[in-house]
């Protein structure tokens, strides 16, 4: 039974690996993007053609130790299962295929909040903790990642850019709480912080005292931050609330606080943050120009909704064409031939032979 930790980026998930890890004594890795790297490539019933799944793995390298050459063998055939390479991806890189196999390690990748149900299907027993944090927080803590030598590169956006992605996403975690609630925990970054044992008694509360039984101590660890990830540095830090308030730095705007309350007022109360930031005053043409985003804002939601729909659908479509198995297409096969055969009978029929003449005739 794995255990999978997502949410919004910035939102407290290196520091609830760590604290995890560390407390289910389960080995873990750094943030392989395998499902985000995943839908460039779109399976089909749950395989990839092998040079689809050679190029997904080149994709990774940045982010994972990768030796290529150890997937030689699992790549030689024509497809590869898409389960059974993740797993081959996990023990390479926590060096246990066999603790790989049984689902005894932790995956952390925030964007993978938006692959839930495909990683429940690959393993229906899988856990997940969902991390959140006050969103004017966790996009404050985005800006100050558009600081030389602080981040990945990531452009400057508005706050209503960042609302509409965290939105989305913090929907698709609800859609997936509802249907499967047994599945997946929801933890704020402010209560880990403050109480770090609380935060890991209910982790372990979710997850069952089975999970972590026949797990050794001790073992091979990979680093779960690699060296150009400076951005996570305090991640490794003991819990600090005030760490997860940023105290001390830069935050948004007073306006941009507003913002973005007003845009998330009903998902930030139902999470217990505060909605009460002042309005800033505005004249008229403030007013007038804040409906004309708002227009915009919405028409393209009402997009990427409709954008959404027609993907499940194109996605639904490709794993009808995939179910169909290798014994259907060979009994079509063979009654196309079996159509095709007393034609082919008929031309390949040889001539009678002219009758033979003796001189006694």
């Amino acid at each position: 039974m794995p255990l999978f930790i997502v949410g919004h980026a910035r939102s407290g998930t290196t520091l609830c690996q760590s604290l995890v890890s560390r407390h289910l004594v389960l080995p873990t890795l750094p943030e392989t993007h395998f499902f985000e790297r995943l839908r460039q490539h779109e399976p089909a019933a749950g395989v990839l053609k092998a040079d689809a799944a050679r190029a997904l793995l080149e994709s990774l390298q940045p982010f994972l130790p990768l030796q290529l050459p150890a997937f030689d063998e699992l790549l030689a055939g024509p497809t590869v299962p898409v389960r059974r390479l993740f797993l081959a991806l996990i023990g390479q890189v926590i060096g246990s295929q066999t603790l790989a196999d049984q689902g005894l390690w932790i995956e952390k990748t925030p964007g993978h909040l938006d692959s839930l149900e495909r990683i429940h299907a690959m393993f229906p027993d899988a856990r997940f903790l969902w991390m959140v944090r006050e969103p004017a927080q966790v996009f404050a803590s985005h800006r100050e990642l558009l600081e030389p030598g602080k981040g990945w590169g990531d452009e400057w956006k508005p706050v209503e850019a960042h609302c509409a992605h965290w939105l989305a996403l913090h929907r698709r975690g609800e859609a997936f709480a509802e249907r499967h609630p047994d599945r997946i925990l929801q933890l704020r970054l402010e209560d880990m912080a403050a109480d770090p044992e609380a935060a890991m008694a209910r982790v372990r509360a979710f997850v069952g005292s089975e999970f972590a039984a026949t797990v050794p101590s001790g073992g091979p660890q990979a680093d779960i931050i690699q060296p150009f990830e400076v951005w996570k540095r305090d991640a490794l830090k003991p819990a600090d609330p005030a760490i997860a308030q940023r105290a001390g730095r830069q935050g948004l705007s007073a306006w941009e606080t507003w913002r973005v309350q007003q845009l998330l007022g009903p998902q930030m109360q139902a999470l217990g943050y505060a909605t009460d930031a002042p309005a800033p005053p505005m004249d008229p043409l403030h007013h007038e120009l804040m409906a004309g985003l708002d227009w915009y804002r919405q028409a393209f939601e009402q997009r990427d909704q409709l954008m959404d729909v027609k993907t499940t659908r194109i996605r639904s479509l490709l794993k009808e064409l995939g179910r169909e198995d290798a014994p259907a297409r060979a009994r079509k096969a063979a009654a196309a031939a079996g159509q095709a055969q007393p034609a082919a009978k008929r031309k390949a029929k040889p001539k009678p032979a002219p009758p033979s003449f003796t001189l006694d005739d």
